[in-house]
């Protein structure tokens, strides 16, 4: 790792936690393969993110990632440039200028980049998503603007999900879009799931909380018969590297593989557009890719096996 000056540009995190961000050594990384001059810092800020906003610009920060739970709020204080930010209500990077903080969304070009390098297409295929979070949103605008034949969304509340997904389908004139509760997909009810997931295959976006370390035995879906129905399941939790939902995908593939893959990828090419962003004329090379994969993957190991939770 370089040592930065005191003339290094400054980059970092909002969030609450922020502890246990893994940003820090990401783009820790980047900068010491690159020789840049480059420092990213953790900022907790619990609330008065109107201030910590406004503060950061006064300081010449220059970018900055935000995280739960400020990035619906800090729309409110920033000029959102990213038309993919705006139809999510979601902001997860910002860059200074000097009328202040542009805001961007790489959640969603960093899951398309994760994607294309596992070789999953969505274009023309049937698309499934448990979650109605931000997470989830990423998803939604992915599926569409990559042209999936259709969009079934399952989420604990069915109206919490109408209200993600329904303005974002009708911004981008997509029609293909169903919402049923989580609840429908539990086991005994064959009926519904045959009604609501008529095709023999689907794309699986597993988009909660559920089963992240160190709660690894939990599942959003638990019902064998789903997961029948899913070919490819993509979790964008990254601890564990395999959660219980890609094992049971992986179970049920009665001989034939199916691809999984979880969240990681996603982590660190958004972690990639971000920096680019920071850095106009910065080269990410793949060997740099291939090593933060690896560093975070040990970063992961070392926290699970120091008993701390890791998000």
């Amino acid at each position: 790792m370089i040592n930065f000056t005191g003339g290094a540009a400054v980059c970092g995190i909002i969030g609450n936690p922020v502890s246990q961000s893994l940003s820090p050594l990401l783009h820790r990384i980047f900068a010491a393969e690159e020789g840049r001059d480059f420092v990213y810092v953790p900022l907790h800020v619990r609330s008065r993110l109107k201030e910590a906003i406004a503060g950061a610009h006064a300081l010449g920060i220059r970018g900055m990632n935000i995280t739960k739970p400020h990035k619906q709020e800090v729309i409110d204080y920033i000029t959102v440039k990213d038309p993919n930010a705006a139809l999510m209500g979601a902001v997860n990077t910002l860059l200074w200028t000097k009328n202040g903080y542009e805001g961007y969304n790489t959640d969603f070009p960093g899951l398309l980049e994760s994607l294309r390098e596992a070789q999953i297409q969505i274009e023309g295929k049937d698309v499934v998503v448990l979650g109605a979070g931000g997470a989830a949103r990423a998803v939604f605008v992915l599926a569409m603007r990559e042209k999936a034949r259709s969009i079934t969304v399952f989420n604990r509340t069915e109206e919490k999900a109408k209200e993600a997904i329904l303005p974002i389908a009708g911004e981008l004139g997509f029609s293909r879009c169903r919402v049923a509760g989580l609840s429908r997909l539990e086991e005994g009810r064959k009926e519904d799931l045959e009604m609501l997931l008529p095709e023999r295959e689907y794309i699986a976006f597993q988009t909660t909380g559920i089963g992240m370390h160190p709660d690894v035995e939990a599942c959003a879906v638990k019902n064998r018969a789903f997961y029948e129905k899913i070919y490819t399941g993509i979790d964008l939790i990254y601890t564990p590297a395999k959660t219980r939902f890609l094992q049971y995908v992986e179970e049920s593939s009665g001989g034939e593989k199916k691809m999984v893959l979880n969240g990681l990828g996603m982590l660190i090419y958004q972690g990639v557009i971000s920096y680019k962003l920071w850095n106009p004329d910065g080269v990410i090379l793949p060997k740099t890719v291939e090593k933060a994969k690896l560093a975070l993957f040990e970063a992961l190991q070392q926290e699970k096996g120091d008993g701390k939770k890791k998000l």
